[in-house]
């Protein structure tokens, strides 16, 4: 029997690591790996749409490319509104590309307008903690731990950050995130270039996106959180299908 080839592209690591190293040399030799993996396998897998039309951009020529986004374990059921004082949360590092600048910018302006709170958590607490601590943001805690604690403390939240940068490696992802936000009924914060998700995130109404009008993001806050028990089911319904 023949030897199958199959290459499950979970990145694009050319674009990835010239965007951290700036390598021409680099960028050249695993685009080339790359181009030789999407060339030679017999099945090619990937985790959006959004990348498999880039793949066959990049790569001159179309093929069967099966897409298995990243996802979930499980999908938490909730039904309970906004508490009075609203919860934010971010989950993640502090790598320019997760743009946390922008989310303690966004922060500042929701503490001036709503109700709220804010749980970080993160890998670097220490790192994250110098980061916020002379901003001026009041009512936030930050923590760290394992997934099984991460899940925990999302079914306790509204709303979460997931912004992301235009850049070609953000716009093919699918970040785990997204679905461990959805999964329990906590509604994402978002810009438009988070692989298929910005897509999905606008068509099936799961969350909020951000294309840098703050006054509109404020508003759209109030609206949603009025709403948000219909948000979390259709959240609900949408992560289900995905596991």
């Amino acid at each position: 029997n023949k030897l199958e080839i199959l290459y499950d592209f979970r990145g694009f690591a050319a674009f990835e690591n010239f965007y951290n190293k700036r390598n021409y040399i680099n960028f050249v030799l695993l685009f080339s790996l790359e181009f030789l993996a999407y060339i030679f396998s017999d099945k090619v897998q990937c985790v959006s749409e959004n990348m498999k039309q880039e793949l066959e951009k990049k790569f001159f020529f179309k093929k069967k490319i099966d897409i298995i986004p990243c996802l979930a374990h499980q999908s938490y059921k909730r039904i309970d509104s906004c508490p009075l004082k609203i919860r934010f949360v971010y989950v993640g590092g502090v790598a320019k590309w997760q743009m946390l600048d922008l989310i303690l910018k966004i922060s500042l302006q929701i503490q001036k307008q709503i109700l709220c709170e804010f749980t970080f958590i993160s890998n670097n607490p220490s790192v994250l903690e110098n980061r916020i601590k002379d901003t001026g943001l009041l009512n936030f805690k930050i923590l760290s731990g394992d997934n099984d604690f991460v899940q925990t403390i999302l079914k306790e939240q509204d709303f979460g950050f997931l912004l992301r940068e235009n850049l070609l490696f953000n716009r093919i992802s699918s970040p785990i995130k997204f679905l461990e936000y959805t999964s329990n009924g906590v509604v994402p914060i978002m810009t438009q270039y988070v692989g298929d998700y910005s897509n999905d995130i606008e068509k099936y109404k799961l969350g909020i996106v951000f294309k840098g009008n703050m006054f509109k993001l404020i508003d759209d806050l109030k609206l949603v959180s009025s709403k948000i028990v219909e948000f979390r089911q259709r959240n609900y319904r949408y992560s289900s299908k995905l596991l």
